[in-house]
């Protein structure tokens, strides 16, 4: 009598993602629907052996553009230690909307022997054809990000150039007033401070000592949320933003130069200039290979598969250059992953 030999059970794990954090908090959601989805298609599958796994990798409120989200991490994880023979998704962009991180996953897929299925898309990483559509499917999804990214940024300079920031919080020494940045008195008074004791006394860490003593604060305002925000020790980042920012002499920041701001200046031009000078005189350049003699800068990777960098420690004015790792989260939260040119 011939004995009926069975295959293993084909282990998948379903992976969803949404990008805002909109209901989520509601028992019906874009992730519940992306599962339950997946999870149809796999019963479907069940006489090739296919089986759920109880695990659920669930992102929300993170973008496809970046590898950084914890339920992937824990997917890769996972997929390392040899758990997981096939990943479900409901559509490739919920993976990733990026080429070249698509490109890593997949090597390590391949690596690791695990298929990748796209249930709405209708293809297979299994076959040849499954790899060309995923290719050309993510080729799109990738130019329309970078479609957005460039409107996103037109918009951005625009409204620059004509001379209004691009919302987020008013900078400090300014509220927003019917739509335009309205100078705040309090804090004005410490921007003036703030410069005064800089022109004084040369450095940001006597600038900083004097606002320590002087025991000054950023003004409380009302925030988004109804709550109210501020009345904490301005911080040393803080003073260093101040000294750099253009705002103050009435300009927006722009990619490559400043544009007259439509809102009133806190400084007059002459205390900008003189303190843009000092700045400048006292801003270190960031060390690279051109201009050292360490030709390895850029082309050395740690056996983590981190980029390492070139640094610098300044001692009597005096560069000392060593490498260090970048701390890619990549590498932190996969390790043993390779990502450096073999």
């Amino acid at each position: 009598m011939s004995e009926i030999v069975t295959s293993p059970p084909h282990r998948c794990a379903i992976y969803t993602r949404k990008s805002t954090n909109s209901r989520l908090d509601h028992d019906v959601n874009s992730l519940t629907t992306q599962h339950e989805i997946c999870s149809a298609y796999i019963a479907s599958q069940r006489y090739r052996g296919w089986t759920e796994l109880a695990q659920r990798y669930d992102d929300g409120g993170h973008s496809g553009s970046g590898l950084e989200r914890p339920a992937l991490a824990s997917l890769m994880k996972d997929i390392e230690a040899g758990e997981i023979d096939t990943v479900v998704i409901y559509k490739i962009d919920r993976l990733t909307r990026s080429l070249l991180d698509f490109v890593r996953l997949i090597e390590i897929f391949d690596r690791r022997s695990v298929g990748l299925v796209s249930v709405s898309q209708a293809f297979d990483t299994a076959d040849s054809m499954g790899r060309m559509i995923l290719n050309v499917l993510l080729t799109f999804s990738q130019f329309e990000r970078e479609l957005i990214a460039e409107r996103v940024r037109d918009s951005i300079r625009t409204r620059k150039r004509h001379g209004r920031i691009h919302g987020g919080l008013a900078p400090f020494g300014y509220e927003y007033r019917e739509g335009e940045l309205e100078i705040v008195e309090a804090e004005a008074e410490i921007v003036r401070f703030i410069y005064a004791a800089f022109l004084k006394h040369g450095t940001y860490t006597a600038a900083m000592t004097a606002v320590r003593e002087a025991g000054l604060c950023s003004s409380r305002k009302a925030s988004g949320k109804g709550g109210t925000r501020g009345g904490n020790p301005i911080s040393p980042g803080s003073v260093y933003n101040i000294l750099r920012n253009p705002i103050y002499v009435g300009e927006i920041r722009g990619h490559d130069r400043t544009w007259p701001g439509r809102h009133a200046a806190i400084i007059d031009r002459s205390t900008w200039e003189e303190a843009s000078s000092l700045v400048a005189s006292r801003t270190r350049k960031s060390p690279s290979a051109l201009g050292t003699d360490h030709v390895l800068a850029g082309v050395l990777w740690d056996d983590h598969g981190r980029h390492m960098l070139l640094d610098a420690n300044w001692v009597d004015g005096q560069p000392y250059h060593f490498y260090v790792s970048s701390n890619a989260q990549w590498s932190q939260v996969w390790t043993g992953v390779q990502k450096g040119p073999r």
